[in-house]
C-alpha cells in the first residue's frame, strides 16, 4: 500500500488530512476569506462530510490530492493546499492553497506551494503548473508571482463566488523554469 507522501520543509510539514484535523478544518472552511475565494456554503454537517469524502479519497483511489499545511512545531492545521485538474497525459496540474486568517502574512503559502510544487515536478514527472487567482485577490497575486510564475492572461468571469462571476488571472511554470529557480 503506497504511503500518503510526507513533505518536511523547515517551518512546515504537507501530510495526509486526519480524523484529528477535523476541528481545525471546520475552523478553515468557517474563514470567511477561505470561504469566499473557495465558494464554501459549508454547515457543520455538510462541512464533516466533506472532510470524511477527502479522508475517505485517498485511500480509495490512492492519489494525494490534499495536504494539509501543518505547524512543523507541533503539526497543527495552518491551512489547505491541495494539486488539482491533473492531466497525466498531458503532465499538467494546478494548485490551490488557503491559510486560515490568524496565520496569514507569515509566508506559509508561498513555503507550501514550494515544497508541493517541487514535490510534483521531480516525483511526479509533471511538466506545467497552472496557477490562478481571482482578479481581486492581491494576497494570491504576490506570492504567484514570488514563485516566479508566468502571466498568461484573464480567464474573464470564470470562477463564480460571492454571488457573481469573477474574472481569473491565470499563470504557469513549467519545470524546467522551476528546477533552475529553485537551484538558484
Amino acid at each position: 500500500m503506497k504511503e500518503f507522501p510526507r513533505i518536511e520543509g523547515e517551518r512546515i510539514v504537507l501530510r495526509k488530512l486526519e480524523v484529528f484535523d477535523l476541528d481545525s478544518y471546520l475552523e478553515y472552511v468557517r474563514d470567511v476569506q477561505i470561504r469566499k475565494q473557495f465558494n464554501f456554503e459549508y454547515t457543520e454537517k455538510t462541512a464533516t462530510e466533506r472532510f470524511n469524502e477527502l479522508i475517505k479519497r485517498y485511500d480509495e483511489e490512492r492519489k494525494p490530492f490534499v495536504w494539509v499545511i501543518a505547524s512543523l512545531e507541533n503539526d497543527n492545521l495552518l491551512g489547505i493546499i491541495s494539486a488539482d485538474d491533473y492531466s497525466f497525459v498531458n503532465k499538467s496540474f494546478s494548485l490551490a492553497c488557503g491559510v486560515m486568517e490568524r496565520y496569514r502574512g507569515h509566508g506559509y503559502a508561498y513555503e507550501a506551494a514550494r515544497y508541493l510544487i517541487s514535490y510534483i515536478f521531480t516525483h511526479l514527472g509533471m511538466h506545467r503548473l497552472e496557477i490562478a487567482h481571482n482578479i481581486d485577490n492581491i494576497a494570491s497575486q504576490k506570492t504567484i508571482e514570488k514563485m516566479g510564475a508566468k502571466f498568461e492572461g484573464i480567464a474573464r468571469q470564470s470562477k463564480y463566488y460571492d454571488g457573481e462571476f469573477k474574472d481569473r488571472k491565470i499563470y504557469s511554470i513549467l519545470k524546467n523554469e522551476w528546477l533552475k529557480k529553485e537551484e538558484c
